[in-house]
């Protein structure tokens, strides 16, 4: 094996998926909507949608039209919420495919209203920027945003800008400011509507801010779960193998890779792998990674290249071209997942999750 390839594990999700239900919507609590942006997360969104739909997940949230369009196509029963605003040209779309977006300003809401009719309103969720600073209706424009016709307002929602356990005060005020405007909008309609705030973080702290939905995202692909006190614990459910293509002994002060950012310190054993940052392993992991070979943990040396990668293997390692490497995943009893990649790179699951290019093959397993 040279190339790489990304397994996923679906009973993974499965569990994910049962563990988030027991302690967040079991015995009548808040329904569950799945973030599955940005293709799941790189793990594929038809296999992930259609594994939570068998799970029991009503909901789902994306963040454009076309990702809200490859939802329906596999839960043709599921509500859909597109947390992006879309444009005038998709409404007659979304009316026809039961896709609820959001409204982030008057001028939005007058946009979609006008493309929709009277006779087929436009299901919306109405966004509030309670604190974040980035998209959303502030407070003042909500008045405007209720009166608009062509639209049926049936939520309003908004997202937390930092929860910190320890450091609670603003998100408690996104929380004061966003009941404010839901109350308002509410008295302004004369119903009561969705409301929905949290996603993974304050879903798995602070249990009163559930409301009427929670959003979790990335702890459902098995990460922001592992703090103590957290409601729910998942796992990781994508892995990333590749291979060795050589193996070469070189002695002691060998320069390694592009401009010679790694030099040896003894007479070694350096392999070049399948995988570079054009496969969306991290350029910023030079020198600082860390991959799996014969279950145990092995340094990336040398500055990551487009295709490949250098790995230090010790000097007499025994390894050959064509044994397998892990860069995410389990090997004997070792692991290297994307929380460990992230605290090496300087970043968040999140981006070594996306960044995995969508051209190398998935491999699902049940």
């Amino acid at each position: 094996m040279q190339g790489s390839r990304i397994t996923i594990d679906l009973s993974a999700f499965d569990r994910n998926f049962a563990a988030v239900k027991a302690a967040i919507s079991d015995g009548g609590g808040p329904a569950i909507m799945a973030v599955v942006k940005s293709d799941a997360y790189g793990h594929g969104l038809e296999r992930v949608v259609e594994r939570a739909v068998a799970a029991g997940i009503p909901w789902f949230a994306v963040a454009y039209m076309h990702e809200a369009l490859r939802v329906r196509a596999v839960a043709p029963d599921a509500e859909i919420l597109v947390i992006g605003p879309i444009e005038a040209a998709d409404v007659s779309a979304a009316v026809a495919k039961r896709i609820t977006p959001i409204v982030v300003s008057p001028a939005h809401a007058l946009e979609l209203g006008s493309a929709a009719s009277a006779k087929a309103p436009l299901q919306v969720h109405v966004k509030v920027d309670s604190g974040m600073g980035r998209l959303g209706a502030m407070p003042s424009e909500l008045d405007a945003i209720a009166g608009q016709s062509g639209l049926q307002i049936s939520g309003i929602c908004s997202h937390f800008a930092a929860v910190e356990p320890q450091r609670i005060e603003n998100a408690q005020a996104q929380v004061a400011v966003f009941t404010a405007c839901a109350e308002h909008v509410e008295s302004l309609l004369g119903r009561r509507l969705l409301r929905h705030i949290s996603s993974s973080r304050a879903m798995q702290y602070f249990s009163d801010w559930d409301l009427n939905i929670v959003r979790p995202g990335i702890v459902l692909y098995g990460y922001g779960s592992s703090a103590a006190g957290m409601r729910v614990q998942t796992e990781p459910c994508l892995e990333w193998r590749t291979g060795i293509m050589q193996v070469k002994e070189v002695p002691e002060d060998t320069p390694i890779g592009y401009y010679a950012s790694y030099r040896t310190m003894q007479r070694t054993d350096i392999a070049t792998i399948g995988a570079g940052y054009a496969d969306g392993y991290l350029r910023s992991l030079s020198n600082r990674g860390l991959a799996l070979v014969g279950g145990r943990r092995v340094p990336v040396v040398g500055r990551i290249s487009m295709n490949w990668i250098t790995l230090e293997l010790g000097p007499d390692s025994g390894h050959t071209a064509g044994d397998e490497v892990v860069l995410l995943g389990r090997q004997a009893d070792e692991s290297i997942w994307a929380a460990d990649l992230s605290r090496w790179a300087g970043t968040i699951a999140y981006e070594i999750l996306t960044a995995i290019s969508p051209h190398l093959p998935r491999v699902y397993k049940q």
